[in-house]
């Protein structure tokens, strides 16, 4: 589990470099789909021990995880015609299910 969640640190660093390099300014509704997606894969990966911590890390995934497919699929749709947009929701996805998966 340990390993597993640093190699996810760092491709989430890496996607976060490449998302901080680019000029590009996302959608104000894609940007925070991609903090959301961001949060989730954070206190997903984030182990403890300690149940106080453990308890905190839960409600925070409760918070941020729901509904993530469901959104990406809305914005893709309602951004169908807009390539650049597509690019930055397809980097969002791959760093989803490289966290998750899916």
């Amino acid at each position: 589990m340990f390993h597993s969640s640093v190699v996810l640190s760092f491709f989430f660093m890496l996607q976060s470099i490449a998302f901080a390099a680019s000029p590009v300014i996302l959608k104000k509704e894609v940007s925070a789909y991609r903090d959301q997606v961001e949060a989730c894969i954070h206190f997903s990966g984030e182990p403890s021990d300690d149940p106080v911590r453990a308890a905190q890390l839960k409600r925070e995934i409760k918070k941020f995880c729901p509904g993530i497919p469901q959104e990406g699929k809305r914005l893709r749709e309602k951004y169908k015609n807009d390539p650049r947009t597509i690019e930055d929701l397809d980097r969002i996805a791959a760093e989803y299910r490289a966290a998750f998966g899916e």
